[in-house]
């Protein structure tokens, strides 16, 4: 980064930070929160100006008031999702109270009272509820809600799964072999790489490979939004797709959850490999399989109105064969030292917790703690379906993931108010072979270590935001900064076992000389079609730093037209490596190849480990 680089990021973050806190202009954070909108006439369709509106939360006794305008406009921003009362009130009018309304996260669903002359003693009951369409609203999306994550069936219990009941979703398998049974999720087309997954707020992407990084116990998941186009300004660094994750919280009244689901071969068939080997095989028998989950969840007030807590706690266990493929039974045995090994073990353990406590420090501050805990391990996970290998090419697969959010939320007046959200992420994994024996491969079976192991990653994530929202008149103005420290370690020894030897047949070909070319078996000269050596380094550290400005305004132009106006900058620090002593550059140069000489001609584009600094994107 140039010198004059750090001054550009050093003068935005201090205007940013002048406006925090000279003009206290906050932007909404809608990757965990909604809004309410409205208006409030009389029974004449005259705007009421300066009426009071209060939107409480009967389970947490959490309150947010505003007023309206000139124009009896008014804008309730930054709620936590939930069922809420919302009143309005003016001098010489009677009370008008909507009960039980349901706010969905990521929503903005309007509200309009109609008051009439009264005493504010008296109080109206209005209906009211979410419209299907939300016309202040432009991007398209929608919202799992409470109902349907408690409700709908899942074979693995994970958010990426029921994601796929959103319009233009599809399950797609992860890309990180360490994390192979988390699950993912794709949208208009994609391959699921480029969405970006914000769980409270804390970002959730995995840096290495894409994808979501870890997974949440499902029985805390109380909702999610999914945005597929046209997100506003403070959602970024996704092409194909957007998903926010709140957890639940405790609340006025002690409420708990169990479950217990199982499975075993009884309730499984055979599948499309086992049936094929069942054909050469009369006597072969289904592979054992066995799959316990159990977990529950409890939650409830420390103090009533002031202080809750939540615990959800899930174990997943699973015990499975995979079956040899019909050409691996056949093939293997015919390789010096590799008998009939039958089927590879395969099992899996998964624990997730998860932990918060919510604080409504008082009626103008709130903060929330989440901690957020996964640990699995799943052996022989690499060999692959049906396994063409013995169990000398499995491995060994341990995950441990930490996710701690912090979150304070400020009502700095009844237009303006601030969110802050620290988040802290640590995932360490380890993929480890179970020999040293180097991998020998034929066309249809290989024996000896597998090629992807060993390899190891190490990501931890510090992440600082901060979210501003002020409503002035028909203005809805956001303004936020999101940056994200990341550190990257790990290695990765493709081959690691020295060597690999490649032969041109199969084993039974080969050991028979069945095609004559193989008189002396597996030592005649011209049996190996070729030996591939491994050596180099294998260890990789780096330290990304992402930073986002982002300022939004919704335009009130009409009370049937709503301008969404939004520009996002992005600055991706440290992604790229410095390629000055990169020997396949320097060997190009030498050899006076144009693209290598151009390349010399401009030295930055060597040095430098930002792709761009002008990544400007309007919404």
């Amino acid at each position: 980064m140039t010198s004059n680089h750090v001054k550009i990021v050093a003068r935005s973050l201090a205007l940013l930070f002048t406006i925090n806190c000279f003009l206290s202009l906050p932007a909404l954070a809608q990757a965990t929160t909604a809004d309410i909108t409205g208006r409030v006439l009389d029974q004449q369709g005259a705007a009421v100006p300066n009426a009071m509106i209060t939107a409480r939360n009967p389970a947490t006794g959490q309150t947010r008031t505003t007023t309206t305008d000139e124009e009896g406009n008014f804008t309730l921003t930054q709620l936590p999702p939930g069922n809420y009362e919302v009143e309005a009130e003016a001098q010489s009018f009677s009370k008008a109270l909507v009960k039980d309304f349901e706010l969905n996260i990521g929503a903005k669903p309007t509200i309009n009272f109609e008051l009439r002359p009264g005493q504010l003693t008296e109080t109206i009951d209005v209906t009211a509820s979410a419209t299907l369409v939300e016309t202040t609203k432009s991007e398209l999306g929608g919202v799992v809600s409470p109902v349907e994550v408690a409700n709908l069936p899942l074979l693995n219990r994970t958010f990426a799964g029921l994601s796929v009941i959103m319009p233009e979703a599809r399950p797609v398998g992860n890309f990180d072999p360490t994390k192979t049974r988390v699950g993912n999720v794709a949208f208009n087309g994609g391959d699921g790489r480029q969405v970006d997954v914000n769980v409270d707020g804390g970002d959730n992407k995995d840096n290495v490979v894409g994808s979501l990084l870890q997974n949440f116990s499902y029985e805390s998941i109380q909702e999610f939004q999914v945005l597929q186009h046209r997100w506003t300004a403070e959602s970024g660094r996704a092409v194909g797709g957007v998903i926010n994750v709140i957890s639940k919280s405790g609340t006025n009244e002690f409420h708990g959850s169990f479950f217990a689901n199982f499975r075993d071969e009884a309730l499984r068939t055979f599948d499309f490999f086992e049936k094929r080997r069942q054909v050469l095989d009369p006597a072969f028998e289904k592979p054992s399989f066995s799959r316990q989950e159990v977990g529950g969840s409890i939650g409830g007030p420390v103090v009533k109105e002031k202080l809750f807590f939540f615990f959800a706690l899930e174990r997943f266990r699973e015990r499975q064969l995979n079956a040899l493929s019909p050409i691996a039974v056949l093939q293997l045995p015919a390789i010096p030292g590799v008998g009939d090994v039958g089927a590879i073990p395969t099992p899996y353990n998964d624990t997730l917790l998860t932990a918060k406590v919510d604080h409504n420090l008082t009626d103008r501050q709130t903060m929330f703690y989440r901690f957020a805990y996964q640990k699995n391990d799943s052996p022989n996970d690499q060999i692959g379906v049906p396994a063409t290998a013995d169990i000398t090419g499995g491995n060994t697969n341990n995950n441990k993931l930490y996710s701690f959010v912090v979150n304070h939320t400020a009502t700095l007046s009844p237009t303006k108010l601030n969110q802050f959200t620290f988040h802290f992420q640590d995932f360490n994994n380890a993929l480890l072979g179970v020999t040293d024996r180097p991998n020998i491969v034929f066309p249809s079976v290989q024996t000896g270590r597998n090629a992807n192991v060993p390899q190891a990653t190490l990501e931890k994530k510090y992440q600082f935001r901060d979210d501003f929202s002020w409503t002035a008149g028909r203005h809805g103005m956001k303004f936020g900064v999101n940056y994200i420290h990341t550190k990257l370690d790990g290695f990765f020894f493709f081959g690691a076992q020295g060597y690999q030897i490649t032969f041109f047949d199969d084993p039974l070909t080969i050991r028979n000389n069945t095609n004559g070319l193989y008189p002396q078996g597996f030592a005649t000269p011209g049996a190996v079609r070729q030996i591939t050596f491994s050596d180099g380094e294998g260890t990789h550290q780096q330290t990304l730093n992402q930073l986002a400005l982002y300022f939004q305004d919704d335009f009130k132009v009409t009370p049937r037209l709503t301008l969404n106006l939004g520009l996002r900058w992005d600055a991706n620090i440290g992604n790229l490596i410095d390629q000055t002593n990169n020997r396949t550059i320097r060997l190009l140069q030498r050899l006076n190849h144009p693209r290598a000489q151009a390349i010399a001609g401009d030295p930055e584009k060597l040095t430098r480990t930002t792709p761009s600094w002008t990544e400007f994107q309007p919404r």
